[in-house]
């Protein structure tokens, strides 16, 4: 499968692109892709930023599915970046992807995913994640699910860096005590691109 992964440089994004690169024809879309660590000769770089209505038109023309974990590192004000980038990508798929399935990295504790913690849950994360940051996740799902093209929107809690164990889909209520390790995550995103749904949808998921 040809898959073009956006935010390869990120700490979930280096642990996705070398499971990639183990059975498709990768594309990476960086701003310095100097930093990306791609352990396949195969796998194409292509310098841009994920704003760049240009450069994300280049790096997913003809991908069959397309994984964009962008966002603004923690720590950082959460601006804009995610929901641009999305954005962008929705645009550019439209134009030259069409078919592709496209795989976004959310998060929990959104507006339509508040439903799946209690009210201490939504206390939690409201604090340790930050209404910004939130509100962009919501402006970023918004755009998905108001488009027709073919995405999985995919919602972790808290990340850590804790070994693989597994994943856990939830559909149901999600503790605020739960988290996924980023191993897990990234294996779940390399999985979930042959899950081609027919139009948006989203999943949340926990490690075991």
């Amino acid at each position: 499968m040809r898959v073009t992964l956006l935010g390869a440089t990120g700490a979930t994004g280096a642990l996705v692109l070398p499971i990639l690169e183990r059975d498709h024809e990768v594309t990476v879309l960086a701003r310095r892709p100097d930093r990306v660590t791609a352990s396949s000769p195969g796998t194409r770089l292509h310098r841009g930023d994920a704003t760049d209505p240009a450069a994300v038109r280049g790096a997913v023309s003809a991908a069959e599915a397309v994984i964009t974990l962008v966002a603004a590192p923690r720590g950082d004000a959460p601006g804009t970046v995610r929901s641009q980038a999305t954005g962008v990508l929705l645009s550019a798929a439209q134009e030259v992807a069409p078919g592709a399935h496209l795989v976004l990295v959310s998060a929990l504790g959104g507006a339509a995913s508040a439903g799946q913690l209690s009210r201490f849950g939504r206390m939690i994360y409201a604090a340790a994640v930050g209404r910004e940051r939130l509100a962009e996740v919501d402006r970023q799902e918004r755009l998905v699910t108001g488009t027709a093209l073919s995405a999985t929107l995919v919602r972790p809690p808290k990340l850590d860096d804790e070994p693989a164990t597994g994943i856990l889909e939830v559909t149901g209520r999600v503790k605020a005590s739960q988290s996924l390790h980023r191993a897990d995550l990234a294996k779940f995103l390399a999985d979930v691109i042959h899950r081609r749904p027919p139009g948006p949808q989203a999943v949340t998921v926990v490690s075991r």
